[in-house]
């Protein structure tokens, strides 16, 4: 894996007069997918899973191989094809979508 710095970013609420914190409570992390790589598959975290998966990086074969060591991911990868197979499901999910667009476009015409 890559240097965890050069692709996560965390960033805090502070004042900037003082650079006194505002909370340790919060925080915000940037996941910078294209520069994440992963370097050796069967030593992965869940939170590397995930990103591999998110990325669009990784071949079919590479994905099912991380499947297997996070069942939630396998759970995806499973969900993923049963959705891409079922025509009649894909298009009755791209119609809502289409009509939230249109709802949104008209709301605000």
């Amino acid at each position: 894996m890559e240097d965890e710095q050069d692709w996560h970013n965390i960033y805090n609420l502070l004042n900037v007069k003082s650079h006194n914190k505002l909370t340790d409570h919060i925080e915000i992390h940037f996941l910078e997918l294209p520069k994440f790589t992963l370097k050796d598959m069967r030593k992965i975290r869940t939170s590397e899973a995930w990103l591999a998966y998110f990325s669009g990086r990784y071949t079919k074969k590479e994905l099912e191989e991380i499947a297997m060591t996070t069942p939630a991911i396998k759970e995806a990868v499973e969900f993923e094809n049963t959705f891409l197979q079922d025509k009649i499901e894909r298009r009755a999910y791209e119609q809502r979508e289409k009509a939230i667009r249109d709802y949104y476009s008209y709301m605000s015409a």
